[in-house]
């Protein structure tokens, strides 16, 4: 019997509540076999639960009760979330940092329940924090995906996860996604075999002798924490004043082109509103550098908030993704940026150098004095 319902609110869970009270769940509908008191609902939102939350629980705890193989009936996806762990896993050991807290929210969309096969459309939001950067907290927004489920003996397990993570190129679309999990299983196994230079990329510092470097003017008038305010403020909650862009390209460097706006820089008849300058990731480079509204630099020249970081993308040859910088630490310089597509707030930039492979080179956009 087909039933189709919308799931209304978000369910919500933090570090300390997961690991008290939903893993002891777990370890009951997991591992003993699913409660006959329990509804189909209710199971299946425990597992979808738990299966978002155990890449954060085994960062944090180390020790946990469940594997994804308890979750997951798919080999191909199964091996694609062990891999990744082991690679924050290794991350994390090799800057010597740990997730400190989080709280994870899922936003249920509908539920279709069809005899012992299921799909649940829901939205993903996560806010974490780390041991060495604990006054920030960093937030991904708006990750939507569509998970199907199967049962087996009165058993509900995941077989399929379809989302997209433009950046990370976690695009998984269609109803066979088999080798697109293995494609990028791959990337992440190149990530972890080249972990050392990878890190070192994180941390070295260069600097960009380039000629516009020298010649540029910085605008006056431009205030980096007003395009910050901005960014932070709209990351999460788009401003509907402006044009959506996910879905045509992505949203990125139109909301980077809507923050420097906030922060002072004027527009003109190249860049304005939906141009091409205020939309695309070169042609606003382009336009910054050739007004001397910016600096360019191969690394973190002293840049701070409402400074702009772009991303060449070895897969695409091309430079293909745009942030602004919303957070400096004091002590050790480590930036924090906030974007669109993928959606987030104050991320530390190793989110980005961490999963894709393909993010090889790295410029950054000095507007700040």
């Amino acid at each position: 019997m087909r039933r189709i319902r919308k799931l209304i609110g978000k369910f919500c869970i933090t570090s300390f509540v997961l690991f008290v009270v939903m893993l002891a769940n777990s370890i009951q509908s997991v591992h003993a076999g699913v409660d006959r008191n329990y509804s189909d609902d209710e199971q299946i939102k425990s597992l979808i639960n738990n299966y978002f939350a155990l890449e954060f629980e085994e960062l944090k705890y180390k020790d946990v009760k469940y594997t994804i193989n308890d979750l997951v009936d798919n080999g191909s996806l199964s091996k694609f979330k062990a891999t990744k762990l082991k690679l924050d896993k290794l991350w994390y050991k090799k800057i010597s940092d740990n997730i400190k807290d989080y709280k994870l929210c899922i936003d249920y969309l509908s539920l279709d329940i069809n005899d012992d096969e299921a799909i649940v459309t829901l939205r993903k939001s996560v806010d974490f924090s780390f041991e060495n950067s604990p006054e920030i907290v960093q937030k991904i927004r708006n990750e939507e995906h569509k998970v199907y489920l199967k049962k087996h003996s009165g058993k509900w397990k995941i077989k399929n996860d379809y989302y997209n993570n433009i950046l990370l190129g976690e695009e998984f679309q269609g109803l066979n996604n088999s080798n697109a999990l293995e494609s990028k299983t791959a990337l992440l196994e190149e990530n972890i075999r080249n972990i050392e230079e990878i890190v070192k990329k994180f941390s070295t510092t260069k600097y960009n002798n380039n000629s516009n470097q020298a010649n540029a003017m910085i605008y006056s008038n431009y205030y980096g924490p007003y395009a910050a305010s901005y960014a932070i403020r709209y990351a999460e909650d788009y401003n509907l004043d402006y044009s959506n862009y996910n879905g045509k390209g992505g949203d990125c460097t139109n909301f980077v082109s809507q923050a420097l706006l906030a922060g002072g820089l004027p527009s003109d008849s190249t860049w304005y509103k939906d141009s091409n300058a205020w939309i695309r990731v070169i042609e606003l480079r382009n336009w910054l550098i050739n007004k001397g509204y910016a600096t360019e630099h191969t690394w973190n020249n002293n840049c701070k908030e409402g400074d702009v970081i772009q991303f060449y993308n070895n897969a695409y040859k091309e430079w293909r993704h745009s942030v602004i910088i919303t957070y400096r630490r004091p002590d050790s310089g480590l930036l924090f940026v906030s974007g669109h597509a993928p959606d987030v707030v104050n991320v530390s930039v190793s989110y980005f150098f961490q999963y894709n492979a393909n993010l090889t080179d790295t410029r950054y956009l000095r507007l700040t004095s």
